[in-house]
């Protein structure tokens, strides 16, 4: 996947193993959380500042 400098997919391949597509527009694609909350809370996100639980699970550069 490529971002921009606001961390935006732009391009890149996506393919779902749940279904066999594949899409080549960035637009197409919603991508959700690579890690649910809830295992992150537990593995140690419990532990982080407010600040920082509201930006993770937003970042897109963290995708990457």
């Amino acid at each position: 996947m490529v971002t921009n400098s606001a961390c935006t997919a732009i391009s890149g391949t996506w393919f779902s193993p749940y279904d066999g597509a594949t899409w080549t527009a960035a637009s197409d694609v919603g991508i959700d959380h690579m890690v649910p909350l809830k295992n992150a809370w537990i593995s140690g996100a419990n532990t982080w500042s407010a600040a920082k639980r509201t930006v993770i699970p937003d970042s897109a550069c963290l995708l990457t």
